[in-house]
């Protein structure tokens, strides 16, 4: 398993995330009961190309909900991978999926850097309003844009750099491993 510790500044708000890699894969599924319960977010991110990358999603995404009990304000996050590459899965099955289960749900690309900057900042700001995005809005691509807030944009420009260097994804299997991207990140 990987993890990264990256400390960040929002609204005067210091935040110190701690991103683990547990590959979505059973060995370390052990680990993660006990993790999911100290968890403050969850990033579950499936491969847009592979149908069963989203099943896999829904499966981690019952296990979170079974041991992450009593934090009230820990949430998770619904991120559909490659979408730079030919979708398998059905964007309105997606989208229903994620108001079904009430999660902020958007895509990315991490091979071409598409919206992951955009994600992270969207987690971020959440976490630093302890859960709440400061509007009730639950939907992840309520992202900070740039223009007027400076600390906003260095803090995205960091993470940016960070998030070409050291943010490691944990993948869902796939039956493809080779190719699968499919994510965890908690």
């Amino acid at each position: 398993m990987n993890g990264k510790s990256h400390k960040v500044a929002v609204n005067g708000k210091e935040i110190r995330l701690q991103l683990s890699d547990t590959d979505g894969d059973r060995k370390y599924e052990g680990y993660s009961i006990n993790y999911y319960a100290e968890m403050d977010a969850t990033i579950i991110i499936y491969d847009i190309s592979k149908q069963e990358s989203l099943e896999m999603a829904s499966d981690i995404l019952q296990r979170w909900r079974k041991y992450n009990k009593g934090n009230e304000k820990a949430f998770v996050f619904l991120v559909g991978n490659k979408c730079d590459m030919e979708r398998e899965i059905n964007k309105v099955d997606v989208e229903n999926f994620a108001e079904k289960e009430n999660l902020p749900h958007t895509e990315t690309s991490a091979k071409m850097n598409e919206n992951v900057t955009e994600m992270f900042m969207s987690l971020i700001k959440r976490l630093a309003n302890d859960g709440d995005d400061g509007g009730g809005n639950k939907h992840a691509d309520d992202t900070p844009s740039g223009g007027g807030n400076k600390q906003a944009d260095e803090t995205k420009s960091e993470l940016k750099e960070d998030a070409n260097k050291n943010v490691h994804a944990d993948t869902a299997p796939s039956t493809s491993r080779q190719n699968s991207n499919c994510c965890v990140i908690s």
